[in-house]
Parts: C-alpha cells; structure tokens; sequence
C-alpha cells in the first residue's frame, strides 16, 4: 500500500518510450523555470568536479554532462507559439 492508499500506478514506461502530455502554457512555463534552475546546478556543479580532483570525479562529470544534453533536448520540446520571451530565452 502507497503512501496515498493502494491505487495501482501506472507501469513506468522504458527509455526509449516516450509519453504524451497534455500541459498549460502556464505548466511549461514552470517547468522550463525548473529546468533552468537545474541546469544552473548542474553546470556549477561540473565546474567543480573539473577543478576538484578531476581525475577522481570521471564517472561523475560524464554523467552531468550526459543530463545537461537531456536538460537541452528537453527545453527544445517546451516551447510553444506565443510563449514569452522571458520562458523562450531560459537556457
């Protein structure tokens, strides 16, 4: 039993899947504010783990790298005829 009782949750979809969402303006505009404040961590992130031992920290700034692609490719798929340029331009 879930935390929100024992409703059955959908399968999570593979990989290479993709779902279909139906979202306001106002749901990708938040999410693209997310997505931006992310990609801030994560490029804080790399720059500390290049000038930290990098050596030792391989494995983690492939990884980063790996997610700041996905966070791109992501932000493409989140715009929309008549989006502001404020939420166009976060990148």
């Amino acid at each position: 039993m879930g935390f929100f009782g024992n409703k059955k949750q959908a399968p999570m979809p593979e990989a290479s899947e993709t779902i279909g969402l139906s979202l306001t303006p106002d749901e990708i505009d938040l999410l693209r504010e997310c997505m931006k404040r992310t990609e801030d961590y994560y490029r804080g992130l790399l720059l500390l783990k290049q000038d930290w031992n990098a050596e030792k920290n391989e494995a983690a700034i492939a990884m980063i790298k790996i997610r700041l692609n996905m966070i791109d490719k992501l932000q493409e798929k989140t715009r929309y005829d008549g989006q502001s340029d404020y939420y166009k331009n976060l990148q």
